[in-house]
């Protein structure tokens, strides 16, 4: 219900003094400076009046009063109104604002959504119209013209469409978003109580209000919605984004930075972005970072290694540029970093490739011509260092079941004088682990000192890695080489499998050797078994002859 009266008595001077008073401190609470200055003016204008019982100046008192009321009122709404951001809430409390701060009953407050008007809040209705075609009721007509309607009498408009019985009249404005009618503030009222021109031109300047905060919200949750897709995208980006200030001190880096390195956001923002790099590529990164600074390079693009959480490193491609204030001073840096661990794994995969197949050419060329298997194991050892480095070696051949040393090094300079002897064993007593190379496989053993039932395992505390490769001739083994490394990461299966396609090559090569030195003995025996023939012979015939 109304709280302001539509018809007032004629005051007498002490009733109207009293209320110009009221009248004077209400207009104090009024904001826009211009218009209290304005009603200020009329103020003082009726106060000088000769006549106070006049009654044209009792009723423009009365309405200058009346308004600057509703003023007010417009006022305690408009601040409500800006105080929200958010589009559900803001017509929660452009609803319950109109009806407390105007102290109307029935108050509703309807979006346009395609050919439809549809209720998003109201006030007093126990039923009410959930859908309103643009086409029909009021409030469609109100959506078509973009006008306000004010019907004192409803049932003078057969168009008016009523939610609960009884309602005398109606108050419809426009909602406008950028020129466009987006929807409808309704106020009802039950007789006797009749809305009217006064209501109307309070409504229409409250609906100004209302409409720009609805644009206002509008902007903002379309800003906020383009601000959470954007935080959306640069926190699912497979590469890091990042910002650091002149310091060189993280400012910002996205989700990705957690997906790659494993340290938190959080925990990452300011600090210095050289803690995180490998000390080996910080010179890398300072000299980069200087280009950038210096102004001598508007982008860099470089790769190093950052630390993880785990105490390991991956390889990133670094993009950097300067960023600039508004006068052009530079206050920082930005880029991304790319995780290029994998594509660097291959890179160096292909390029180990590479240079194991130029190893196996030169395999080939150094053992095309070799006469000596001594000459032939000493190439073969020496490229076995280019394919697998290793501290100390052995290469035992089988010769009638028993590993004879052909080659060594390393052992005898760490104090095992007799090395020769404690490799040169009956094959048939090898431990099942280092028999497999007998049989043709590669043996890895990662801690040598745990399998002391291994050949030389008391004596060679310090191997923490020992590799068997068997030497293979047409697909049989005569041999095998042996690996030791103090470290404990040496050798992997690559390295193994490498090292085999090289004692292969060796193999073929060592076991022609074998057969032509099997043949130079087989002849050798044959000529001395000749000879020992041809001379028992003479002396059988001078035996004769005698």
């Amino acid at each position: 219900m109304r709280r302001l009266q539509r018809k007032e008595p004629v005051m007498n001077p002490t009733a109207l003094l009293s209320r110009f008073e009221h009248f004077r401190q209400t207009i104090q609470q009024v904001n826009d400076p211009a218009l209290r200055e304005s009603l200020r003016e009329q103020a003082e204008a009726l106060h000088k009046a000769t006549v106070p019982e006049d009654h044209a100046a009792a009723t423009l008192m009365h309405e200058l009063a009346r308004q600057a009321e509703e003023l007010k009122l417009l006022e305690v709404a408009r601040n409500a109104l800006a105080r929200q951001l958010d589009v559900k809430e803001l017509i929660r409390t452009i609803v319950e604002s109109t009806a407390a701060s105007f102290g109307y009953v029935l108050v509703s407050l309807y979006l346009r959504e395609n050919d439809e008007l549809v209720l998003q809040h109201q006030v007093g209705y126990d039923q009410v119209i959930e859908r309103i075609p643009v086409q029909s009721g009021v409030s469609g007509r109100v959506v078509r013209s973009g006008q306000p309607i004010l019907l004192e009498d409803v049932q003078t408009d057969p168009e008016f469409l009523e939610a609960v019985a009884g309602i005398g009249s109606e108050i419809c404005v426009p909602l406008f978003d950028e020129g466009q009618v987006v929807g409808t503030l309704n106020v009802e009222s039950f007789p006797p109580q009749r809305l009217n021109e006064p209501d109307l031109r309070t409504l229409v300047a409250l609906s100004d209000h209302v409409s720009l905060a609805i644009q206002r919200a509008r902007l903002f949750s379309t800003i906020r919605q383009s601000q959470e897709r954007y935080q959306t995208l640069v926190d699912n980006l497979g590469e890091v984004i990042y910002q650091t200030n002149l310091e060189g001190q993280l400012t910002f880096v996205n989700q990705a930075w957690t997906r790659i390195t494993g340290f938190s956001v959080e925990e990452t923002i300011g600090k210095p972005i050289v803690i995180f790099n490998h000390p080996d590529d910080a010179g890398n990164a300072y000299r980069n970072r200087r280009l950038l600074i210096s102004r001598q390079r508007d982008s860099v693009l470089y790769h190093l290694r950052m630390r993880t959480r785990t105490g390991g490193f991956k390889w990133v491609e670094v993009n950097a540029r300067t960023i600039c204030n508004e006068q052009g001073g530079i206050v920082g840096t930005a880029g991304t970093l790319t995780d290029i661990t994998d594509r660097r794994r291959a890179e160096e995969q292909a390029q180990n490739q590479m240079m194991f197949s130029d190893q196996l050419r030169a395999v080939v060329a150094a053992l095309t011509g070799v006469l000596e298997i001594s000459e032939a194991v000493n190439v073969f050892a020496q490229h076995v260092a280019q394919i697998a480095p290793y501290d100390a070696a052995c290469v035992a051949l089988i010769e009638r079941e028993k590993l004879h040393v052909a080659w060594g090094t390393g052992y005898a300079e760490r104090g095992m004088a007799d090395w020769k002897t404690v490799f040169q064993v009956d094959v048939r007593t090898l431990a099942p682990r280092e028999a497999v190379a007998r049989w043709g496989k590669v043996v890895l053993v990662p801690q040598l000192s745990e399998h002391p039932q291994l050949i030389g395992a008391t004596e060679l505390e310090w191997v923490r890695n020992r590799l068997y490769v068997p030497i293979r001739a047409q697909r049989v083994v005569i041999g095998v080489i042996i690996l030791d490394s103090e470290r404990g990461d040496a050798f992997t299966t690559v390295e193994g499998e490498r090292v085999l396609a090289a004692a292969d090559l060796a193999g073929l090569a060592i076991g022609s050797l074998q057969d032509v030195t099997q043949r130079r003995q087989v002849e050798k025996e044959l000529r001395q078994a000749l000879e020992i023939e041809r001379r028992l012979t003479e002396q059988r015939l001078r035996s004769a002859s005698d």
